[in-house]
């Protein structure tokens, strides 16, 4: 390999690092990509070297940063570049997510001890600096302080109790994003990976809808119990709701996904039809529940054995796979 392609690779993982401070969702799938591009090329020990290498650059901006941003990209660039061999997509989508969640919340937890502080506390103090220098930049503006007090303390409010869900959801996007970029740079290295399927045959198992049952029922009783125990069951309730809300949104978006290929939509109109849903579904929750009447009623009538198409959250890309094998 030309020492140019591993400088160049090397320098978009170090790049790929610094994002992810402020931005992981953007700088850990550039890294992964990187980093797989290295391994592939059958250089597992510079791509090792060039993620830890990067990692500890971001020692220079957060004294935090290797310890959450190392794990992070070891786990989205090389060991999902072995993972993606033997693992269907959303396997290894649901697996990463998990991790980078542990290591956020680990992080949050190590922090707040730091300062005294408990976890919800130090979520909240930080929304209040932001809001607040948000709300001071706002007055600067001209706008209506009453008005900008209001919606400072619902934005406080929602984001104190909704926050594990947030990072959840965000650890969700970035662990999509850097398996679809290792997976990219697999195909162009002509690795062998487990074939997936299209978003249109996405199915998840019914057993999903759980989450969404035990997420209501909670919500209810802390309602008619007066907020009991601090309202804990309440928000618990509530963070379950908005991360089964976007599970469904992803069997909600293959329903669409079926219907664009039904109607031959091109490419670009495809890309501008889901980005569309996108911003449906932060408005009114429409696509998750075309989702979840498709897990009942079966609008696409998919093939199923009365478990869900694969008897996993992670949809149908683990059936039929090559030579009989379950890649899990």
């Amino acid at each position: 390999m030309r020492p140019l392609g591993i400088a160049v690779a090397t320098g978009l993982v170090c790049v790929g690092a610094l994002l992810s401070l402020g931005a992981p969702f953007l700088g850990v799938p550039l890294a992964a990509g990187a980093s797989a591009w290295l391994w592939y090329r059958r250089m597992p020990g510079p791509a090792l070297l060039a993620v830890i290498a990067a990692g500890l650059l971001t020692l220079q901006v957060d004294p935090a940063g290797p310890l959450y941003v190392v794990p992070w990209l070891v786990l989205a660039g090389p060991v999902t570049a072995l993972l993606v061999k033997k693992r269907s997509v959303m396997s290894v989508v649901v697996l990463i997510a998990v991790f980078n969640t542990v290591v956020w919340v680990a992080l949050l937890a190590g922090v707040a001890s730091a300062q005294q502080m408990s976890v919800q506390g130090y979520m909240r103090s930080l929304s209040e600096q932001a809001i607040q220098q948000a709300m001071d930049q706002a007055s600067s503006a001209g706008q209506d302080s009453t008005v900008l007090a209001d919606q400072a303390q619902l934005m406080e409010e929602t984001f104190t109790r909704l926050w594990p869900a947030m990072i959840a959801l965000l650890a969700a996007l970035t662990a999509l994003l850097s398996v679809g970029a290792v997976r990219l740079v697999a195909t162009r290295a002509g690795a062998d990976v487990v074939p997936s399927r299209p978003l249109e045959e996405f199915d998840l198992d019914p057993k999903v809808v759980w989450g969404l049952i035990v997420a209501v029922a909670f919500i209810a009783v802390d309602k008619f119990s007066g907020g009991w125990n601090g309202q804990v069951l309440g928000t618990v309730g509530q963070n379950l709701l908005q991360v089964t809300r976007w599970v469904m949104f992803a069997q909600g978006l293959a329903v669409f996904a079926g219907l664009y290929k039904r109607a031959g939509f091109s490419r670009l109109s495809k890309a501008f039809g889901y980005t569309l849903l996108v911003f449906t579904e932060l408005l009114l929750p429409l696509v998750s529940l075309t989702g979840l009447v498709d897990i009942w009623v079966n609008l696409r009538k998919l093939p199923r054995d009365g478990h869900g198409s694969s008897g996993s959250i992670v949809g149908t890309e683990e059936q039929d796979h090559p030579h009989g094998m379950d890649p899990r």
